[in-house]
Parts: C-alpha cells; sequence; structure tokens
C-alpha cells in the first residue's frame, strides 16, 4: 500500500493501482502516534470530525468501537496500543 500510495518508491519495476475509478484508504501502523496524548477520546474524536456531526454521533461511533460509558473521557495517555489505534481509526 505505501508504494501504491505513493508514500514509497519502488526500487524496481512499477506499481499501478488500477482504474481511475477505484478508491482506497490507508492506516498506518504510526497512525496512532499522532494523537494528542492530554486529550480524552471524546475530544481527540471530537476535534477531526466535521462540524455537523453531533455528540451523539460521535459517542455512538466512540461506543462501536468499544468506548462506553466513562471510557470517552479516558486520556489517549492511559489507552494501550490498540485502544490507540481504535481511537485514530474511528
Amino acid at each position: 500500500m505505501r508504494l501504491i500510495s505513493g508514500q514509497e518508491d519502488p526500487k524496481g519495476g512499477t506499481a499501478d493501482f488500477g482504474s481511475g475509478n477505484i478508491q482506497y484508504n490507508y492506516f498506518a501502523q504510526s497512525q496512532a502516534d499522532t494523537l494528542n496524548l492530554e486529550n480524552t477520546v471524546l475530544e481527540c474524536v471530537q476535534q477531526d470530525a466535521p462540524s455537523d456531526i453531533s455528540l451523539t454521533d460521535i459517542r455512538s461511533l466512540l461506543g462501536q468501537f468499544m468506548f462506553k460509558g466513562d471510557d470517552v473521557n479516558k486520556k489517549i495517555k492511559l489507552l494501550s496500543g490498540g485502544e490507540k489505534g481504535r481511537v485514530a481509526l474511528c
């Protein structure tokens, strides 16, 4: 995926994505490292959410990623690596 997304150059040959009507998403392993460790789970997702999304919708999304109740108020720095990855994916 790093070759296809243009983040890395091939050492030989070519890397093509295919036809123009295909879309891809790429989740880097280091994606969770970009989170602000002092924010809560809820604050982190709220900052990156579109302005027209309600708090109820954000909490619903977090619930789908297993952040329920008071879990949304945990600081990012207290989360495990897997939990940070789930927050980043949200």
